[in-house]
C-alpha cells in the first residue's frame, strides 16, 4: 500500500476535479486549503477557473490538463463521482498525469490505491463509486 503521490513538474498546476454542485461550497474551498497546505505556492485549477462553458470543456480538457501536473478528483459525500470527473480522471491519465483522489480529512490517495466502481450509463451523477483499497480504509 502506498500513498505516495507527486505532481510532475512538482510546481505545475493541480487540477481539482469533483462535481460540479460541489464548486463554490465551504468542501470545494476545505479540499483547495488541504491541496494548498500539502503543495504550498503550487496553483489549484478547477474547470470554473479555465473553462468559459462545456463546449469549451470538451474541446479543450486535454490540452488544459497538458499544462498540468496532477489531477485530484473529490468524490461526493456518498463516495460517488459523475461522468464528468470519470471522463476528467481518464483524460489526465491518458496524458499521464499524476492522479489522486482527497478523501474527505484531507488524505490524498494516489489512483492506484483507489477503486472506482462499474460505471452506470443510466446516472451521470452517479457514474462510479470510489472507494479506497485495502488498508487505505483505514483512517489517520
Amino acid at each position: 500500500m502506498s500513498f505516495a503521490f507527486c505532481p510532475t513538474p512538482p510546481d505545475a498546476p493541480i487540477y481539482l476535479s469533483g462535481p460540479a454542485p460541489m464548486h463554490h461550497t465551504a468542501a470545494w474551498r476545505a479540499a483547495t486549503q488541504a491541496l494548498q497546505a500539502q503543495f504550498p505556492g503550487v496553483p489549484i485549477w478547477s474547470a470554473t477557473d479555465v473553462f468559459r462553458s462545456r463546449a469549451e470543456w470538451r474541446h479543450r480538457l486535454v490540452t488544459r490538463l497538458s499544462d498540468c501536473g496532477a489531477l485530484v478528483f473529490l468524490a461526493d459525500g456518498d463516495g460517488w463521482i459523475g461522468k464528468g470527473v470519470d471522463t476528467e480522471i481518464a483524460a489526465a491519465r491518458g496524458v499521464g498525469l499524476a492522479v489522486g483522489w482527497l478523501m474527505p480529512g484531507g488524505v490524498l490517495l494516489a489512483i492506484h490505491d483507489v477503486e472506482l466502481g462499474t460505471p452506470d450509463e443510466t446516472d451521470w451523477a452517479h457514474y462510479r463509486r470510489v472507494r479506497p483499497i485495502g488498508a487505505a480504509e483505514v483512517s489517520p
